[in-house]
């Protein structure tokens, strides 16, 4: 992080990005907040995928290449599809969005042609009046029979412009199945209800993580009590090993460095129980109480410490600032 490196961070921002960023990860693994498309394009790739039973190796054509097209095309690029065409009144915004999506540019003189070899059509263009007109779709779905067969290959149009691309009429040819800004809505719609409930539990799991934090914090509150127990327990340990090598007299090294482990394993041992007291009197936000542990061990007066650099956090005060 930047803030680490120019050295403006402080432990307790850390902790707190940190936190946020494992949350938010566990939330989208453990919830299904992220799942279901709320905007209309991508609501009509969901939709598109639905009545296909998947896009794997359909062609889809877009027809449009404002803002929407822009993010039908960037939700359909995520798909394991073969083609993607994108037709444009402007052939040069065309090209250009399909360079950034690796599709193909089509001219609208092509449409035809496209419509044919296409399973979805989604348009999106700002003309004021039908790009695909009734007897233009006629004439395409005769080009989609194939010889042996008495039936064209099912065409699906998502028209989500206003006013409509598709011409009044259209979902009355055989094999065309047309869907509107109603039926994208209702996903949308759905979909945002799905993650409204989703979002209960996020919550939950947002409040568990809390206290988490909460006791994280101040714990690292008892850094300094702990800090002079330790340095107390080391300066008691190192005098009491001087006693005992010099009551020993001439001790070879090897001897030494018995005395001096031994005396290490010994404040180890007996400053772990003091430590952990020390630590869950902190992490349920009993700092003075904390404090009041070590000056015990230690004999030290209360100012000897040196002041707090995280004051303590109860869980209420935590969600006060979090509602605040």
């Amino acid at each position: 992080m930047q803030s680490q490196e120019a050295g403006t961070s402080s432990p307790v921002l850390d902790l707190c990005i940190n936190k946020a960023i494992h949350v938010g990860v566990e939330a989208r693994k453990r919830t299904q907040i992220n799942r279901g498309s709320v905007s209309i394009g991508s609501a009509a790739v969901q939709l598109a995928g639905d009545l296909l039973g998947g896009l794997d190796g359909r062609h889809i054509l877009v027809v449009g290449s404002g803002e929407m097209g822009m993010l039908v095309t960037q939700a359909l690029a995520a798909r394991d599809l073969t083609a993607i065409y994108v037709a444009n009144r402007t052939h040069g915004r065309a090209v250009e969005l399909a360079r950034k999506i690796g599709g193909k540019a089509v001219r609208l003189d092509e449409l035809r042609r496209y419509l044919i070899l296409s399973d979805v059509v989604i348009s999106c263009t700002s003309a004021p009046h039908p790009v695909m007109k009734v007897e233009m779709l006629k004439e395409v779905m005769r080009g989609r029979c194939w010889p042996l067969e008495g039936a064209p290959r099912p065409l699906i149009l998502i028209d989500i412009a206003q006013p409509r691309d598709v011409e009044e009429g259209a979902d009355r040819i055989a094999g065309v199945h047309l869907c509107t800004m109603d039926s994208l809505r209702a996903i949308s719609e759905q979909n945002i209800e799905a993650r409204r409930c989703e979002a209960e539990r996020v919550h939950g799991l947002i409040e568990e993580e809390l206290g988490r934090c909460v006791r994280l914090l101040n714990r690292q509150a008892a850094g300094n009590g702990l800090g002079l127990l330790h340095s107390w327990a080391e300066r008691v340990r190192v005098r009491e090993r001087d006693r005992a090598l010099q009551r020993l007299g001439e001790a070879d090294e090897r001897t030494r460095e018995v005395v001096d482990d031994l005396s290490r394993v010994l404040a180890r041992r007996l400053l772990a129980d003091a430590t952990l007291a020390v630590r869950a009197e902190a992490e349920a936000g009993r700092v003075d109480a904390a404090d009041a542990l070590v000056r015990a061990i230690t004999g030290e007066e209360p100012g000897a410490a040196a002041p707090h650099q995280h004051p303590q956090i109860t869980g209420d005060e935590a969600c006060t600032q979090k509602n605040g």
